[in-house]
């Protein structure tokens, strides 16, 4: 029989957050902050998008094909997906250029 390792309560930190940490040092001490928040969004971009990409390709044979109650379901859950991953992605950045970067209505500190 296998063991498993009981977890050490010191490894409560999830390692993706040590990682971002230390990426957002790096690239701040090379560019400017603003330069840092495009770079990061480029990282994420990708995966986010092959994630929603596959939901909504495998629900559309359920859709197509599923019945009456998992239809609308699966036509609902792509929609909503497809919306919230658009305003996410896009809208949201944009709105966020528009207010800090350009109007400057939040101040940011250099630290």
């Amino acid at each position: 029989m296998w063991r498993t390792r009981q977890p050490d309560p010191r490894d409560r930190e999830p390692r993706q957050s040590s990682f971002s940490i230390s990426s957002r040092n790096r690239t701040s001490a090379r560019r400017g902050s603003t330069r840092f928040a495009d770079r990061r969004g480029i990282m994420r971009i990708r995966p986010v998008l092959i994630t929603v990409a596959a939901t909504v390709l495998a629900l559309f044979p359920l859709a197509l094909h599923g019945g009456p109650l998992w239809e609308a379901l699966c036509y609902a859950q792509i929609g909503g997906l497809s919306l919230a991953t658009l305003v996410t992605l896009f809208i949201v950045p944009v709105i966020h250029s528009i207010f800090v970067l350009d109007l400057n209505v939040i101040k940011w500190r250099e630290v």
